[in-house]
C-alpha cells in the first residue's frame, strides 16, 4: 500500500466519512386509516397539545369510536397482530402515500405523515386520524411500548 492510500486511509477514518450511513428508517403503512375525523377550529386561540393514543383492544376501541360518533360497525381487528393509533393534532394528519409509522433498525416507531388542514393563519383545524397497523417488529410508538400479543394487557398508553 503506498503513501497516498494511507493518507486517504487515516484521512477517511479520521473523519468519519468511511463510517456506514444511518439507515432511513422503514416505513410502516396503515392497512386502514381514517383522517380528518372530529375537525374543529381553534378560533386562533393555541387549541390543544397534540394527542396520541395506541389502543391494543377491541373494547377500548369500540370505545373511542362510539366517543367519537363514528358511523357504522366499530371494525373488527386481530389486535394480536395489529394495533390501532389515533392522532389528534393541528393540522390533523394524512397517512396517505408517504405517511405511517417510521420504524428504526431497534423497532422505534414514530408517527409521519402531511398535514390534512392548511394552515389559515388566523386559526387552525384539528382533527383526528385513527390507523390500523401491523404489529411486526414494533417495540414503540412515539416512547409508547407496544405490548406483546396475549399479554393479558388491555386498554390504551397515552402520549
Amino acid at each position: 500500500m503506498g503513501f497516498m492510500s494511507l493518507a486517504l486511509l487515516a484521512m477517511c477514518a479520521g473523519s468519519g466519512l468511511c463510517d456506514d450511513p444511518q439507515k432511513e428508517p422503514k416505513i410502516i403503512h396503515p392497512v386502514l386509516s381514517w383522517s380528518g375525523l372530529n375537525r374543529f377550529s381553534d378560533g386562533g386561540g393555541p387549541g390543544p397539545k397534540p394527542h396520541i393514543l395506541l389502543i391494543t383492544d377491541a373494547k377500548t376501541f369500540a370505545k373511542i369510536w362510539d366517543n367519537m360518533e363514528l358511523r357504522g360497525d366499530v371494525p373488527q381487528v386481530n389486535f394480536e397482530d395489529y394495533f390501532v393509533l389515533t392522532v389528534t393534532r393541528p393540522g390533523g394528519l394524512d397517512f396517505s402515500a408517504w405517511g405511517g409509522l417510521a420504524l428504526n433498525e431497534k423497532g422505534k416507531a414514530t408517527v409521519h405523515g402531511r398535514d390534512v388542514h392548511p394552515d389559515n393563519m388566523n386559526s387552525r383545524y384539528h382533527s383526528t386520524t385513527i390507523g390500523i397497523f401491523p404489529r411486526s417488529g414494533i417495540q414503540t410508538v412515539d416512547g409508547m411500548k407496544l405490548p406483546a400479543a396475549n399479554s393479558g394487557h388491555s386498554g390504551a398508553a397515552v402520549c
